[in-house]
């Protein structure tokens, strides 16, 4: 469990920090035109999100949710931060929260494949398997294209081998 919270955590620092800055390294506490007393919006959601990854790594999913809503105030076009609810959703129990969460996670950007997995996984769970294969059709296209040589052929595989046993629940 640990292990992909961090994982889920990871991706959630580096989706931020490319979003809310256009590929600057605000996440990471430098750049993006930000100087040591300056604040607003941006500054306003980076530490909103650090709250809501320190009480997801905490275990307090309500709370860490609340954070990326409020991030989200701020940036509702941000995909990685829409990602990040829905696995604070998923985690503390909210499956149709975080199915609508990754939902809007994917329709902003297709690209990443923890998304698209995710959101399969809850749609089985909410007994909604014809959308779910809909994302494991989109993971095995995805997959079939690069022919298992693609960076990411291996997450690929696990993705769709996750969501396979989820489906066939």
């Amino acid at each position: 469990m640990r292990s992909s919270l961090v994982t889920s955590a990871a991706l959630g620092l580096l989706l931020l920090g490319a979003s809310l800055t256009g590929g600057s390294a605000l996440a990471a506490g430098g750049g993006g035109g930000m100087t040591g007393g300056i604040s607003g919006p941006r500054s306003d959601a980076k530490a909103e999100y650090q709250r809501g990854m320190a009480a997801l790594q905490a275990g307090y999913y309500r709370e860490a949710a609340d954070s990326f809503r409020r991030v989200l105030e701020i940036r509702p076009s941000d995909a990685g931060v829409w990602y990040m609810l829905g696995y604070a959703e998923a985690r503390g129990g909210d499956v149709s929260g975080a199915e609508r969460a990754y939902a809007r996670s994917v329709a902003l950007d297709s690209e990443p494949i923890e998304p698209h997995r995710d959101l399969a996984v809850v749609l089985a769970k909410l007994k909604h398997k014809d959308r779910g294969a809909v994302q494991l059709d989109l993971l095995k296209a995805r997959a079939s294209a690069c022919h298992d040589a693609c960076p990411d052929a291996a997450v690929l595989k696990a993705a769709i081998d996750t969501v396979e046993a989820a489906l066939s629940l």
